[in-house]
């Protein structure tokens, strides 16, 4: 990957990849050094992209890959940070987003890219590795559980 590719990947794509590793993380200086690891695998990657939404979609594996790693390392494991979510300026947006961090992992990843990031199902089977019947199963839960949530809240 050339810089002038680089440098457009980076401006195209730098706010989704902080959004998705916030949602995983819940703490801005974590998003942030993931962030700052995918661009540099990105930077070092040797493959030729076929188009804008192959990046995309790289992007979003190796942030999913690097925000796991995080959670896996001897450091994360003994530390407790607390999160923040001040980088979502509507309030309410807040609230919601807030409520899509407490689901469970697996569901908690489908209704962020879907709802947040925009991709259709078929995209998000491609891009997790299951299949488009449990990507939907995992939306529709979600969805269930995110409304309870909210209701519990009376949010809705």
């Amino acid at each position: 990957m050339d810089s002038v590719d680089y440098a457009r990947a980076v401006d195209a794509c730098g706010e989704m990849v902080f959004r998705l590793a916030f949602s995983y993380t819940a703490c801005r200086a974590d998003a942030e050094d993931c962030c700052q690891e995918v661009f540099l695998k990105l930077y070092r990657v040797k493959t030729d992209f076929a188009d804008d939404e192959h990046i995309r979609a790289w992007l979003i594996t190796a942030t999913r890959r690097q925000c796991i790693d995080l959670f896996r390392s001897f450091w994360k494991k003994r530390v407790t940070v607390t999160g923040e979510l001040a980088a979502v300026r509507d309030e309410e947006s807040r609230g919601v987003l807030e409520s899509v961090m407490r689901l469970p992992k697996n569901q908690r990843d489908v209704v962020y890219l879907h709802y947040y990031e925009g991709y259709a199902v078929k995209e998000l089977a491609r891009m997790l590795g299951a299949g488009e019947s449990a990507v939907k199963q995992r939306l529709n839960r979600g969805r269930q559980a995110l409304k309870a949530l909210l209701e519990q809240e009376d949010r809705i």
